[in-house]
């Protein structure tokens, strides 16, 4: 790949880091292989110590790794576990290992989100077919109408699946319009996609069409000139646009959308940064200092924290005189600045002419200019769209993520590794050692990350790794004829390449580029 990324160095064996390891070596000893600990015993005083060494990771520079301990997943039921988790109850004495999310690895928390919510999904269908049972067992007795009226009415109840039938020309309306007061018995069933078939377009929901589906329809949501979020340029972080003029009911319509993807484990093409991830979660924000407000947004706003911390840092001479900053937040809505002032008196009442940032308060400004772009002037759009964020999931569920691991899950990994893409691969008519085969892999191990992105686009309808892993992919290539002019065509829906035996690497590359650069929709062979 062209595209390197640095790897931070870890902190090595500190003391903080050896206290860890000793932590974690009391809890491997003592604990009995229940998931329910008293607060006060070795391994309870153990797990509340590692939480709070946690809480303080950035400033004890210790990596998240750290405190991971498999050994809690390896003896402990995964399946029963997680479900009966959902029903426990706080008590004064006794601890939840999973109330600890920093202590399990991300895939093991992953494994444990998908088992909550499949045994949602295998009530409803339960439900589903003892309905049609009891059904079945009223046709002989019942006539029409009453048989038909009784069918309507079961209409929601009856279905397998949760089916989103939309067009290509306007997939957000349509889906919005089918959401709108969908009963949520009907949200917890199984998600299948219909995309653009009333306009002919021919494709099986095995997973490539759903991943589809949400591209297009979250495209077009967050397109700057809908009005609901703006996209940074240099970032392509993703953020609600202070001031939109768009009903609160599209946002929690698009946090249903959020819902149902993590609910069907879709990984879903957005950037969002950590802070929202905080608020999904309803973590507190701790401003400990006035460098650590920067943290959350760094990420997102990375040229606003740095001015900031250069605001912050100036030590020649009062900041009033130099950057002439009033003490107020400003954005932009349809071409036009908005300036909102948020200096207060003593008393609470705003002063008569915007003061000056100074050398006295940039801290508070600085603290104050934070809270109001990732909460105060989006406050009513962020509640509606947390309301439809968590219409399939259950709050509790949620608890065993952190920040970090949630942003994983929806969002995937978007550095994409070719070698492991290689490694998951398989052929139809071809095999690894083919020729065609070799020379593929020889033009794709010189991609930067943007090709590297499209191609995984291009097969399997999603351009990043899901939380799972490249395990978790299907990328099949199939030998599709000899030598020809013919471009390579795919079928997101079963994730296949269809790639000829083209007789030469440079006309192989000319092709692959065309194929993946100009592709939309699904290929069909």
């Amino acid at each position: 790949m062209k595209s390197v990324s640095t790897i931070p160095k870890e902190p090595g064996w500190t003391v903080t880091a050896t206290f860890i390891e000793w932590m974690k070596t009391t809890i491997i000893k003592h604990w009995n292989g229940k998931v329910e600990v008293n607060k006060w015993s070795n391994v309870g005083t153990a797990v509340t110590l590692l939480h709070e060494l946690h809480e303080h990771q950035r400033q004890l520079n210790i990596w998240p790794r750290a405190f991971k301990i498999p050994y809690l997943h390896e003896h402990m039921n995964a399946v029963e576990e997680p479900v009966k988790y959902l029903d426990w109850k706080l008590q004064l004495n006794t601890l939840h290992l999973l109330q600890y999310p920093e202590i399990h690895p991300t895939d093991y928390l992953v494994k444990f989100f998908r088992v909550i919510n499949l045994s949602s999904m295998m009530a409803q269908y339960d439900h589903t077919q003892h309905t049609h049972q009891m059904m079945r067992q009223f046709d002989p007795v019942l006539r029409e109408p009453y048989l038909y009226i009784i069918k309507k009415r079961l209409k929601v109840t009856l279905n397998d699946y949760l089916i989103l039938d939309v067009t290509r020309e306007q997939p957000l309306k349509d889906t919005l319009d089918q959401l709108w007061k969908q009963e949520r018995v009907n949200l917890l069933k199984p998600l299948k996609v219909k995309l653009g078939q009333q306009e002919g377009e021919v494709g099986l929901d095995h997973g490539g069409v759903t991943y589809e589906f949400f591209r297009v329809i979250l495209g077009e949501a967050f397109a700057p000139d809908y009005g609901m979020f703006t996209v940074d340029p240099k970032t392509q972080m993703t953020w609600f646009q202070p001031g939109s003029l768009e009903p609160l009911w599209k946002f929690k319509m698009l946090g249903v959308l959020f819902s149902l993807a993590i609910y069907n484990g879709v990984t879903l093409p957005v950037t969002f940064p950590f802070a929202f991830y905080k608020l999904m979660l309803h973590t507190r924000f701790k401003f400990l200092d006035d460098h650590s407000s920067l943290s959350y947004i760094r990420d997102g706003w990375p040229d606003l924290a740095k001015s900031f911390e250069t605001l912050l840092d100036w030590k020649d001479g009062d900041v009033a005189d130099v950057f002439v900053r009033d003490y107020a937040f400003s954005y932009e809505v349809f071409g036009q600045r908005v300036d909102i002032d948020m200096a207060k008196r003593d008393d609470g009442t705003p002063f008569d002419e915007t003061p000056l940032v100074t050398n006295e308060n940039r801290g508070a400004f600085v603290r104050d200019y934070v809270t109001h772009l990732i909460l105060h002037t989006i406050r009513p759009q962020l509640k509606a769209f947390k309301k439809g964020f968590y219409t399939c999931l259950n709050p509790r569920s949620l608890e065993l993520f952190t920040p970090k691991s949630l942003k994983k899950l929806v969002e995937g990994d978007q550095n994409i590794s070719v070698t492991e893409l290689r490694a998951c691969a398989t052929y139809e008519d071809y095999d690894a050692a083919h020729p065609a085969v070799r020379m593929f892999w020889d033009i794709v191990q010189g991609y930067s990350q943007q090709d590297a992105t499209h191609l995984l686009e291009f097969v399997t309808a999603s351009d990043r790794v899901p939380v799972t892993g490249y395990k978790s992919l299907t990328f099949n290539i199939v030998r599709m004829g000899n030598d020809s002019e013919q471009l390579p065509t795919s079928s997101t829906c079963f994730g296949k390449l269809y790639l000829p035996e083209y007789k030469d690497k440079e006309k192989m590359r000319r092709k692959l580029e065309l194929a993946i650069q100009h592709a939309k929709g699904f290929g069909v062979v």
